[in-house]
């Protein structure tokens, strides 16, 4: 069937890279055969990979509507909305991950934590790291997501724990080296954190964080430059 082969060379241009081409293709066979599930599946990788967040959450609305039960779309659905900023909507999918056990389950879990981080209630949202981090303990990702919170928070006893259990995880991570500056920026060692966030500057939360920082110290001159 045709559908069937547009479909295969949407998946082709997936792997070659070429996206708009792959998006062609995998839309020529949705329209062919819109019960396909298939090409729908692929062209949310497209947009996933486009960061086109708009288009992702009307591919999952479409995805829902052929496969209901299929909990591996529901996750993808709470995602888009998630992207979004739909927050409501996706809390309410990916409860419905984690409430069947799907396989998605830590990640929805992980995935709720940050909206709540996102939405400054940090406090809610450890309730949901902590029980993704049960389902993998040394799930750096998570970990670190816990450590930002606890700084958040202000609870310098838990930090510690987590920030040392972060740093035995993966020093070189990314998030880790962010939430290292704002652990040092807790325990006051202002000049150990800037220096941490210097050397990141190319990343814009750490030079945005500098900024603030330096500015919060009075070191306007140096803030400028």
């Amino acid at each position: 069937n045709r559908n069937i082969v547009l479909n295969l060379k949407g998946i082709i241009n997936i792997i070659r890279g070429d996206l708009d081409e792959a998006e062609k293709l995998l839309i020529d066979s949705i329209n062919i055969d819109p019960l396909f599930i298939e090409p729908l599946k692929h062209l949310y990788v497209v947009y996933l990979r486009k960061n086109n967040w708009k288009k992702l959450l009307d591919t999952s609305l479409k995805l829902i509507k052929v496969d209901r039960l299929n909990l591996e779309v529901h996750y993808k659905l709470a995602y888009a909305y998630d992207q979004n900023k739909k927050y409501d909507e996706a809390i309410n999918y990916y409860n419905k991950v984690i409430d069947q056990n799907g396989k998605d389950k830590k990640n929805a879990l992980n995935n709720i934590g940050n909206i709540y981080l996102s939405i400054n209630k940090a406090k809610e949202s450890l309730d949901y790291f902590l029980k993704a981090i049960s389902l993998d303990k040394n799930d750096k990702i998570i970990i670190n997501n816990i450590l930002r919170a606890y700084i958040i928070l202000r609870d310098e006893k838990k930090s510690e724990i987590y920030f040392n259990l972060a740093k035995s995880v993966d020093e070189n991570y990314i998030e880790y080296k962010y939430n290292k500056a704002e652990y040092l920026i807790l325990q006051n060692k202002i000049e150990e954190a800037i220096k941490i966030l210097k050397e990141n500057k190319h990343e814009d939360k750490f030079k945005i964080c500098l900024l603030n920082l330096l500015y919060n110290i009075g070191k306007f001159k140096e803030a400028d430059n």
